[in-house]
């Protein structure tokens, strides 16, 4: 090669060489610009879905599904979700066939009542006020490890449990909570003999 000679080499994505008069000049150029990751879709469940995460190039969508009177239906691009309140009088013991959480409506005096423990011919309805906390207190037995609440929480999700003045994680973590039972798991400790616990819900 002479020093005549042009020689154009581009030897890496990002620079370019010019070589001309045995002189030498470097040029960065713009690097090629991706086109990202192919993804294809993938439903978790079936039926309205939501995004998840991607997994491999997957999206992957979870399902909603409507449970406790929650009804959700699909109106073009928009998800509506709404409760499903039953004009029905007087709920009692027998009345099982209904989801937890159902809301009945007593059409003689116009009080809702919700569904807390659908047990075959024990449900238990609640009058859905849902805003006074209530509270129960005990002493630990010997052995014990299941408490009877006065009354069925109206809102599972409210329920907080303390022993000895310490609250502790329910959801079958430290205890779990079945209609108007709670029982506590000794997953932290076994309750002593006169260990105080108590729990507060709405």
């Amino acid at each position: 090669m002479s020093c005549d000679d042009l020689i154009i080499q581009a030897i890496e994505p990002s620079r370019l060489i010019i070589q001309a008069d045995c002189h030498e000049l470097v040029m960065a150029i713009a690097c090629p610009v991706g086109i990202g990751e192919a993804n294809a879709g993938a439903n978790a469940g079936g039926g309205l879905e939501v995004f998840r995460d991607v997994s491999g190039g997957a999206l992957i969508f979870r399902t909603l599904v409507g449970t406790g009177g929650i009804n959700i239906s699909e109106n073009g691009d928009t998800l509506e979700f709404f409760s499903h309140v039953a004009a029905l009088v007087d709920p009692a013991s027998t009345d099982d066939a209904y989801d937890i959480g159902t809301l009945w409506t007593n059409t003689a005096t116009d009080e809702s009542f919700i569904c807390v423990d659908n047990s075959p011919a024990a449900a238990v309805w609640n009058s859905f006020a849902g805003s006074t906390w209530e509270k129960d207190s005990f002493t630990s037995g010997v052995g014990q490890v299941t408490f009877i609440l006065s009354q069925a929480p109206v809102d599972p999700n409210s329920i907080v449990l303390d022993v000895n003045g310490t609250a502790y994680e329910g959801g079958g973590i430290d205890y779990t909570v079945s209609g108007v039972t709670v029982t506590w798991l000794n997953t932290q400790f076994a309750l002593d003999i006169g260990d105080r616990i108590v729990v507060r819900y709405r």
